[in-house]
């Protein structure tokens, strides 16, 4: 839209400048070498534009003509760079299904055609790397090193190609140059398995700390390896120095509480110092989260001096804190403890959950006959109020249900009545169905049904 209004804005400037001049004609007179050239000034204004249109034009030719060889070196370079990029497409398609053969001459010719693209350098490594030549693999990453843009990259894989072959001094030099320049998490792991492999411990936790504080591993796993490395120091110091061991084993119980060494160790510290009643509680809280049998035996030499007897009931004890066979115990881990007592937990929940169903479905069952009784109780007074209405309408002197006159016997209700006598036939025929629904019943049906 903004394009469309600047055009027209530029047209009618043209048209208002062609307009004021034709308003104001005049006359261009050129003379030169004798010759007198005059004419007017829109059509000296017209020759001069066409020649601007001509010079420009002869310059486009001349110039595109002195620029038809570094056309044509780029165009070639376009070419290269294209069968290059092809290649490195078939190498890496190869290199991912395993033709070594097809990887090895793609990879050749990316480097032919693209010496100096990073992804011809790694495809060479690759293939390097499928047909087991690891002089040439190390030659790529070495090369690799020497380019800023892919120094990480190099250093990975002369790591990965000094621990094969067993070198790990080697390995852990080119993780520390990695971890300097970039904390990444396959640097960070290497050089804390060389410190802990090295038992360089205060080394190890200051790799934790500085792979955290680089989101290379989450919180949980640093607690996790700050609590293993705490541990770890505590084994050292436990016989030089008791109290420091005993304080970096309850650091590492606060840190992980289902870490076994810390905790058989703590449990140790303390039966050394003669708290018998902690160094008992300690195994204690750790056998709820898993069982184990180095707690066990923990907890069972807490006291060394007790008799059998009394290391049986302590076993006894410490069985009871969770009922698990002691097989599938020793076997388990914490997951699996956690799920079967959340399968227990669920059994009983449902267990309980069933019977108070049957409470209430009882519960309803009863309401209901009660609710029936009484339905019951309320038409059987409704039946005997119409019949008592009925005999209050009879007149007196009436004939009963048990009188006889001159050897005739007489209706025996006040419906029977009612009806020979023509009153109220409605009420009559009502009473009389129900009378006789109640001689069709038995003594007994009535008990039942009541």
């Amino acid at each position: 839209m903004i394009r469309i209004l600047v055009f027209f804005a530029v047209l009618a400037a043209l048209a208002f400048g062609l307009a004021w001049l034709a308003d104001r004609p005049g006359d261009i007179v050129l003379t030169w070498q004798g010759y007198r050239i005059e004419t007017s000034l829109l059509v000296g204004l017209g020759v001069v534009l066409l020649s601007a249109i001509a010079i420009a034009i002869i310059w486009t030719i001349l110039r595109f003509i002195f620029r038809i060889p570094s056309l044509m070196a780029l165009a070639r370079k376009a070419r290269r760079r294209n069968k290059g990029y092809a290649a490195l497409s078939r190498g890496i398609l190869a290199a991912g299904a395993g033709d070594v053969r097809q990887a090895r001459k793609s990879a050749n010719e990316a480097s032919r055609h693209l010496p100096e693209e990073p992804l011809s350098l790694l495809l060479r490594a690759q293939a390097a790397q499928l047909s087991q030549d690891r002089a040439a693999a190390e030659a790529a990453f070495n090369e690799m090193m020497t380019r800023p843009e892919t120094r990480l990259l190099g250093l990975r894989g002369l790591h990965i190609e000094a621990r094969r072959r067993g070198d790990l001094d080697a390995a852990h030099h080119y993780a520390s140059q990695a971890h300097r320049i970039a904390p990444l998490p396959w640097a960070g792991t290497a050089v804390l398995e060389h410190h802990a492999t090295s038992a360089n411990w205060e080394d190890a936790l200051a790799t934790v700390q500085s792979n955290l504080k680089a989101h290379a591993i989450d919180a949980q796993t640093a607690e996790r390896q700050r609590a293993v490395l705490e541990t770890a120091i505590a084994l050292e110091r436990q016989a030089t120095d008791p109290v420091g061991a005993l304080a970096l084993a309850r650091r590492a119980i606060k840190r992980r509480p289902d870490l076994i060494p810390a905790v058989a160790l703590a449990s140790r510290l303390f039966a050394r110092s003669g708290n018998i009643r902690k160094a008992s509680a300690v195994v204690q809280r750790a056998w709820q989260y898993m069982p184990h049998p180095d707690l066990a035996a923990a907890y069972l030499d807490v006291r060394p001096g007790d008799s059998s007897v009394d290391r049986l009931d302590r076993a006894r004890r410490l069985f009871r804190l969770n009922r698990i066979v002691p097989k599938a115990a020793s076997r388990s881990r914490a997951p699996r403890l956690r799920r079967a007592i959340s399968r227990r937990r669920a059994t009983r929940w449902r267990r309980s959950s069933h019977r108070a169903s049957a409470r209430r479905r009882a519960c309803a069952v009863s309401w209901r006959k009660s609710r029936r009784r009484n339905t019951a109780t309320t038409a059987r007074s409704a039946n005997g109020w119409r019949a008592a209405r009925a005999r209050r309408a009879m007149p007196l002197g009436s004939p009963t249900a048990s009188s006889r006159r001159n050897g005739r016997r007489f209706p025996r209700s006040a419906a029977s009545w009612m009806r020979l006598n023509g009153d109220n036939p409605t009420s009559a025929s009502i009473i009389s169905r129900q009378s006789r629904r109640r001689r069709k019943r038995s003594r007994p049906e009535r008990r039942h049904r009541r």
